[in-house]
């Protein structure tokens, strides 16, 4: 028989860099709060949620149509396994490479749909459980052969931009006065177009709207918007509240 194929997202989804612009216009505590985030923010980070699904196509040899698997459709067990269908690997020995998506999309691809564009929604209220991973958009790649040992990887990385924001209480203010406040971004067009085929993204469109972000220990929050590159600093102080 045909060997199957296997994927593993070996070394997962690249870790999301941060853009919090220059160190020294932060308070020391919030850029402690910040920096240590970082580092224990969780596994999501580098890896896809439980449960979300991931589509994936894949071309024999280098045809660069992506259509020896279309949309096989597989779903994450929040450890950087997937699980879906049995497929095999070409007998006579030909390679595939592989293109891989995960996102909130208007039309799910069903498997057997052809490669094609794809549109992707962040979610409004990103504190609900579970909207802030089905906001995120991912892009993978990979190859693997039949005389591939193991899983072929499948590495992806963040298409969106994360803001975050660290709340500090200022001049006459308490802590307690900036725990367990709701954080929104205002103004954020929340859909794009990806090309799975080449991870290319499009504009950001649809109605402008608020986002609700996710919040962590109460004074702290993040959430995904459709930027293409990560924001340095907010510079529109209104858009924030």
């Amino acid at each position: 028989g045909g060997k199957a194929v296997t994927i593993q997202l070996t070394a997962s989804v690249a870790t999301e860099t941060l853009s919090p612009g220059d160190a020294t216009a932060w308070s020391r505590e919030a850029w402690k709060e910040l920096t240590s985030r970082r580092a224990t923010r969780g596994l999501y980070e580098t890896a896809i949620a439980n449960g979300e699904k991931v589509y994936v196509w894949a071309d024999k040899g280098s045809a660069g149509t992506y259509a020896f698997l279309k949309a096989w459709t597989l779903t994450s067990d929040g450890s950087g396994g997937l699980t879906g269908s049995t497929k095999y690997y070409p007998s006579d020995g030909d390679g595939l490479t592989f293109r891989a998506v995960h996102g909130n999309f208007s039309t799910a691809p069903t498997e057997g749909t052809a490669i094609g564009t794809l549109t992707h929604t962040v979610l409004a209220d990103q504190s609900a459980t579970g909207n802030y991973e089905k906001s995120d958009l991912h892009y993978g790649e990979g190859s693997g052969s039949y005389e591939t040992v193991g899983s072929a990887p499948l590495n992806f990385t963040h298409k969106l931009s994360k803001i975050e924001v660290n709340l500090t209480a200022g001049i006459g203010l308490i802590p307690s006065n900036v725990t367990n406040v709701t954080v929104k971004v205002r103004n954020v067009k929340p859909s794009i177009t990806i090309n799975p085929s080449t991870g290319a993204l499009g504009s950001a469109s649809g109605t402008a709207t608020t986002i609700t972000a996710r919040t962590y220990n109460g004074k702290a929050a993040t959430c995904k918007v459709t930027v293409r590159k990560a924001p340095g600093k907010v510079t529109d102080r209104k858009s924030v509240v």
